[in-house]
């Protein structure tokens, strides 16, 4: 809340390697910790008891929801949760780029999520599936929003129709 004071100033070294640290240990060492979790013991995570295994009852949380063959499943979700969120808040803000990306990645994931269906349950795959479905819609209406607002501007809208056309090819 200070403006006065500066970044860049001495001392602050050592937070900045603090910083970097998290940056590393969180968005790397999470899914790489839940990888390691759930790869020791995915032969008994495709065993016929494992909602009853002892050993499994600590990490139930990684793999609970999803059918055997898909006990990695959660890695996948924190790598998505992550590249939706902290991925894309870091290419360039406000942009077409930062839309279309997200369009591309809430498309792909929701491609990917209704060809495996990893959820034990047909309503968590069907929520699943409609919540791809709605952030495609919701990028795509902001893709409509920011073309709408440039028309409105006098900007060249040269190439906009390609785009949009594309992008309803995408979502269909």
């Amino acid at each position: 809340s200070d403006l006065s004071i500066d970044c860049k100033a001495g001392g602050r070294g050592a937070w900045q390697a603090f910083g970097y640290l998290m940056v590393g240990i969180f968005p790397v060492g999470v899914p790489l910790m839940y990888w390691v979790l759930l790869f020791r013991m995915r032969d008994r995570l495709m065993g016929e008891d494992r909602i009853n295994d002892e050993k499994l009852r600590g990490i139930l949380f990684l793999w609970e929801p999803y059918k055997k063959e898909y006990w990695w499943w959660e890695v996948f979700e924190t790598l998505r949760r992550l590249a939706m969120t902290g991925l894309l808040s870091t290419i360039d803000p406000g942009s077409f780029t930062q839309i279309s990306s997200g369009l591309m990645m809430a498309s792909l994931y929701t491609v990917l999520l209704t060809w495996a269906r990893p959820f034990a349950e047909l309503r968590d795959n069907v929520i699943a599936v409609l919540s791809g479905v709605l952030l495609m819609l919701t990028f795509t209406s902001a893709f409509l929003i920011k073309s709408q607002k440039l028309v409105e501007d006098n900007y060249e809208a040269l190439g906009m129709g390609a785009v949009l056309i594309a992008a309803t090819v995408l979502i269909i």
